[in-house]
């Protein structure tokens, strides 16, 4: 990934490195796991989203990632590619 931003509900809207812009839905991803919470409700926490290190992850936090390969798995499924 070159670029993260937040889209809307709870989408993010992910540059790849090959230049193809995606939005991905990854609702049911925070809804799974008990630490993403503070991005279930939260417009400004989840917005708040930058491009982890080495473009590997969608980074809120330490805590709160969600890596590139699945966040490309995520794109071919939702047809965002």
């Amino acid at each position: 990934m070159t670029a993260v931003r937040a889209g809307n509900a709870r989408t993010l809207i992910i540059t790849w490195k090959n230049g193809v812009e995606s939005t991905v839905d990854v609702r049911k991803y925070i809804t799974r796991y008990a630490y993403f919470a503070p991005l279930r409700h939260d417009d400004a926490a989840f917005k708040n989203v930058r491009l982890g290190d080495w473009g590997w992850c969608a980074h809120w936090s330490d805590m709160m990632e969600i890596p590139s390969d699945l966040l490309w798995q995520y794109a071919l499924e939702q047809g965002a590619l």
